[in-house]
């Protein structure tokens, strides 16, 4: 659907594929939704996830709270740099006109 969308021949399709596959990817990583496949944890989600385990226990203290929050700050923060990264490979790939469709399909910022 995308690649008529962008009027990707099916040789540019080739390589702009798995590159777009790359940006979904991040951007699933960086909301901490967990991805389908053996690798279904990303490490936000994970970090999410222990977050949540310890809040969930009542007796647990500030510090570990605390380093439960920059965890999940931190996974955040690299999720967002390999999306970025992701959108700046794909754009190079990309004909303006391209480019125009993907912004506007919300792939690309």
């Amino acid at each position: 659907d995308v690649q008529k969308k962008i009027g990707a021949t099916d040789e540019e399709w080739k390589v702009i594929g798995p590159k777009l596959q790359k940006v979904m990817a991040a951007r699933r990583a960086v909301s901490g939704e967990a991805a389908p496949g053996p690798f279904s944890n990303t490490p936000v989600a994970q970090a999410q996830s222990d977050l949540k385990t310890v809040l969930d226990d009542p007796k647990h203290t500030k510090a570990e709270r605390d380093e439960k929050i920059a965890a999940v700050r931190k996974g955040r923060q690299q999720a967002r740099a390999d999306l970025e990264a992701a959108q700046r490979d794909l754009v190079r790939m990309l004909m303006p006109s391209q480019q125009a469709v993907m912004v506007s399909l919300g792939y690309l910022e």
